[in-house]
């Protein structure tokens, strides 16, 4: 069986729910979010990350002062 350019004709006709392009649309915002997400996480973790090394920096001077 010969195949066409590049399955184009296949997709036409094919049945598509009603409220289709909304999911799609969703799917889309959605994949968004989870983008912003990814990045306010690791802005967090490196803010977080700064304060550790800060607070672990103040902790070891004091431990080497009263040595």
């Amino acid at each position: 069986m010969a195949s066409d350019d590049s399955g184009a004709s296949a997709a036409v006709g094919l049945y598509e729910p009603e409220g289709m392009t909304a999911v799609r649309e969703k799917y889309a915002e959605l994949g968004g979010m989870v983008g912003t997400f990814s990045e306010k996480v690791g802005d967090v973790l490196s803010r977080a990350e700064v304060q550790f090394l800060q607070a672990y920096r103040g902790h070891m001077q004091e431990v080497r002062t009263a040595a």
